[in-house]
């Protein structure tokens, strides 16, 4: 089968769901993609679990209360009480409801967050990805919740199929144990097949390349629900303002990645931390 940069032109000839079909102009899209993805350098593309220091960085505790509940029942989420009742994506609705709103915490919790947050990129995300340089990462990262169930909480993609920019790095944290069914699954590089769970304690947290890389979440036949935070990062040097992919059909073509909108950075977040009298 030809190949291009890890691109299988099959795909482009629509044997997978979602993309393009079968002519001379979107298989030019799927080789200029490809070119794009064969700039980012390799080891970044490499799946990588890390260890970080979760007491400098404690992001289950602050989450744990903005959703009101302990650290330590974060996995048993799905047993108290308040939380029974109608889902939405795997997760409570007011699960759903206390993470949206906290920003407006009385408590200052949502400010506590961005601060923690803005300090993990810092000091341990940019460890793991090799560069002193300032990393640009999502503002708002997605705090996800799998609860045991009957039913699947998604599908198997690959953040291309929604127009991401190759340059972006996926970043996933438990803040719970993971293993299983209630874990994210992933392939290790792209096409290989070989779907497998990131498999973590608290404290561990991973690298890999989403953009390329299908990944999903399956029923979760476990009795411990999974509740994570994930978002993407850019070395600085990788990234390209307004960026639009070659795959983006005509009425999509409006750009959402621009920095100060979807995207922070560490700089802007350390001055913010140093305004508000966080911990720098």
């Amino acid at each position: 089968m030809a190949t291009n940069g890890g691109y299988e032109l099959e795909e482009a000839r629509g044997k997978e769901k979602g993309r393009v079909r079968n002519t001379r102009c979107s298989i030019d899209k799927v080789k200029l993609m490809a070119a794009e993805v064969a700039q980012i350098p390799s080891y970044l593309k490499e799946e990588k679990v890390f260890r970080y220091d979760s007491e400098r960085h404690d992001l289950r505790s602050v989450v744990a209360r903005i959703l009101q509940v302990t650290p330590e029942s974060l996995h048993r989420i799905h047993e108290l009480v308040e939380f029974r009742g109608p889902q939405r994506a795997g997760k409570p609705i007011l699960f759903h409801k206390r993470w949206a709103n906290r920003k407006k915490h009385p408590l200052g919790l949502g400010d506590e967050f961005r601060a923690v947050l803005g300090r993990f990129v810092e000091y341990e995300v940019t460890k793991i990805l090799n560069t002193t340089s300032t990393v640009i990462y999502q503002k708002q990262p997605v705090l996800r919740s799998a609860c045991p169930s009957s039913e699947p909480l998604g599908h198997a993609h690959r953040d291309e199929q929604y127009y991401r920019p190759p340059f972006e790095i996926n970043i996933w944290v438990p803040l719970t144990k993971v293993f299983g069914t209630n874990s994210l699954w992933t392939e290790s590089e792209r096409g290989k097949g070989d779907m497998h769970p990131f498999e973590c304690e608290y404290g561990e947290a991973v690298r890999f390349y989403g953009h390329q890389c299908m990944h999903m979440t399956k029923t979760n036949v476990t009795d411990s629900t999974r509740v994570s935070l994930d978002f993407r990062v850019v070395v600085k040097e990788l990234f390209v303002e307004n960026y639009i992919s070659p795959l983006t059909k005509k009425e999509q073509i409006a750009s959402p990645f621009m920095l100060g909108m979807t995207y922070t950075d560490t700089e802007t977040e350390r001055e913010w931390r140093r305004q508000n009298g966080w911990a720098i």
